[in-house]
């Protein structure tokens, strides 16, 4: 009895070193489960053998980023696809292969038809379409982020996005709690062709002034890094994950090759992109050899784009494809228009009621700058601020309707008349503001008409205001009653 014993001990030490070998213990996690046996942190239980249910032995990843409400083909006046043609394809893609499909944030926001029903039509899209992740951006805060955070309240009635889409953002933290809210994920784990998939989502450190300050002060974002560095180790040792990947709602060089710089069990495989609206493919080179794909589309459905890793003996080789395919260039698919167009015949009318006309086209730099008048003079002042980028579009000439004007200005900003010396007002002007003023009186006591994203975010204003009124009057009704005064309907 007493040799049983000592054989049964040595065997549980033996196993216990042996679980050990591929990854490191993490605290932070608790003990590792995985039984790693290769080098260089070779993933889980990944024997370093590819098995007839790796169908094609590859990991095919299909990311959308900024679609900023442009959900159906021709909501906007036929300047962008819609997800309608997304929808086609899609079904091209998976008629070959399997795909992992990310939302990378930014999904919602921006168009008179998604703002209205708060993105509902965007969440039964992906439902329709089976998306597995919807990684959180900054323009998801713009509402209120209970907005977004309902889609996963389990109430059928305001709208509810698939139990097998997880929201992520694993670096957005509640500053009461100095955690994750309840309703975010970290990170999700996937299949792709019998392959297991991490997938890590996190937002720019820095986006919390890409937000206007009142829709984010119970919030801070995180440095993602080392929460991903921790949580791509615990895919690959204790849940076993082939590949991990990292999708951020952010485009930073500095911030990827800090991603690509991670190591051993903590390694990243791909990193996907979003936020400034470029297109990129590129890669960066991990210590391993390994070349990271990096990939970011296009806003407004005007590109989308995939990664396809291939497999070899259990794990990615250098190095994947990036491709990004014009939206535009797709036929509609019926049943995803139908499903979308349910919505938006509610919502058509009032877009398309008409409240102008101009012989010519409007830049964004002349809208802006009428933004600024048409506060102005609302309120009185003696001049108005916008910013450049909450004017979003121009307007090309011809009938101008009431969604021309949401989509140049599809945030709910409301407008500020505050007092303000004139030196305080030169050193908080910059070039990124619309201003209709030549030139500034330090000595002056002056009353302005402002944005409330400009006043709330911007250094200088708030913090010198001598006095302030909110009018609770939105930005975007204010331009619209302007356009009807001076551009009048033929």
């Amino acid at each position: 009895m007493k040799k049983v014993k000592i054989i049964t001990f040595v065997l549980l030490v033996f196993i216990a070193i042996f679980c050990l070998v591929g990854c490191d213990i993490n605290l932070d996690f608790g003990q590792n489960q995985g039984t790693n046996t290769g080098d260089n942190g070779n993933q889980g239980t990944n024997t370093g053998v590819d098995t007839p249910e790796h169908a094609h032995q590859t990991v095919n990843i299909f990311t959308m980023n900024d679609i900023h409400g442009h959900l159906i083909t021709d909501s906007d006046g036929g300047v962008s696809a819609g997800l309608d043609k997304v929808s086609t394809l899609l079904r091209s893609l998976e008629a070959n292969d399997e795909y992992i499909k990310i939302s990378n944030g930014d999904m919602f926001q921006g168009t008179l038809f998604s703002n209205t029903l708060y993105g509902l039509p965007g969440i039964e899209w992906m439902n329709y379409e089976n998306f597995d992740c919807f990684v959180i951006g900054n323009h998801e805060f713009d509402w209120g982020i209970d907005k977004i955070a309902a889609y996963k309240d389990g109430n059928l009635e305001n709208g509810e996005l698939n139990e097998d889409c997880e929201i992520l953002g694993c670096n957005i933290y509640l500053k009461s709690t100095n955690a994750m809210p309840e309703w975010l994920e970290a990170y999700s784990i996937e299949e792709c062709n019998g392959y297991k998939v991490g997938v890590i989502g996190c937002i720019g450190e820095g986006l919390t002034n890409s937000i206007s300050a009142s829709m984010v002060v119970d919030y801070k974002f995180v440095d993602p890094v080392p929460l991903v560095k921790e949580y791509a180790k615990k895919l690959r040792c204790e849940d076993a994950c082939d590949v991990v990947i990292v999708s951020i709602h952010e485009y930073d060089q500095s911030t990827n090759s800090r991603f690509a710089a991670l190591s051993g069990d903590s390694r990243i495989d791909a990193i996907i992109c979003g936020h400034s609206h470029t297109e990129n493919s590129e890669y960066m080179a991990r210590s391993d050899g390994y070349s990271v794909p990096i990939i970011q589309c296009r806003g407004y459905n005007s590109n989308v784009g995939s990664i396809n890793i291939q497999m070899k003996d259990g794990k990615p080789v250098s190095k994947g494809t990036i491709k990004h395919y014009t939206s535009s260039g797709y036929a509609s698919n019926k049943e995803a228009y139908d499903l979308l167009y349910k919505y938006y015949e509610e919502i058509q009318r009032a877009g398309e009621r008409v409240i102008g006309y101009s012989n010519n086209n409007l830049s964004r730099e002349v809208l802006g700058m009428m933004g600024c008048a048409a506060i102005q003079e609302y309120t009185n002042a003696d001049f108005g601020i916008c910013n450049t980028g909450g004017i979003r579009s121009a307007i090309y000439a011809g009938t101008i309707t009431y969604s021309d004007v949401f989509n140049v200005i599809p945030f709910d900003n409301t407008v500020f008349v505050i007092k303000i010396k004139g030196s305080d007002l030169n050193r908080a002007i910059n070039s990124s503001l619309y201003v209709n003023i030549d030139e500034i009186d330090t000595s002056r006591i002056y009353t302005v008409a402002i944005i409330s994203y400009v006043y709330e975010n911007y250094n200088g204003f708030r913090s010198n205001a001598i006095e302030e009124a909110d009018t609770s009057v939105l930005f975007r009704d204010i331009v619209a009653d302007y356009i009807s005064e001076k551009y009048p309907t033929r």
